[in-house]
């Protein structure tokens, strides 16, 4: 199961928007900067070509993070570069909320229940939640 809230902040303004999908047998999310996040994501659906990782902008403090949720539990997060880190935790967390949601999810919360929470104490979390899962066989 993968879960995002919907919050997007830029400045002082708030929006919602969809922060995870699905593309064939992986759910892929995302937080930091949106465009860079797009072209990433467009970048994993393309099939993860090597030489063709996006140019990311050099001049932000954020460092995105993209996450790539294989059928098989396989966990790989791309953040500047095409090399991912991979994760073999049965739980994973990020973006401004984690710390949150990790204590949530150490208390036996499933990954929606941990997002509720995140949203309950994280000011920049908020706006909604979605939920992807992967169908059964």
């Amino acid at each position: 199961m993968l879960a995002a809230d919907r919050r997007s902040v830029s400045g002082t303004l708030q929006r919602s928007m969809t922060k995870i999908f699905r593309h064939g047998d992986m759910l892929i999310g995302g937080a930091g900067t949106w465009t860079t996040l797009e072209a990433m994501r467009a970048w994993v659906m393309g099939g993860c070509v090597f030489g063709e990782f996006p140019k990311l902008p050099k001049d932000s403090d954020t460092v995105p993070s993209l996450w790539v949720i294989n059928r098989n539990g396989t966990i790989l997060k791309f953040e500047d570069s095409p090399w991912p880190l991979r994760y073999d935790d049965p739980v994973f967390a990020d973006g401004s909320g984690r710390e949150f949601a990790y204590g949530a999810m150490a208390m036996g919360a499933d990954a929606r229940r941990a997002v509720e929470i995140a949203c309950k104490y994280d000011i920049y979390c908020g706006g909604g939640i979605d939920v992807l899962s992967f169908p059964a066989n």
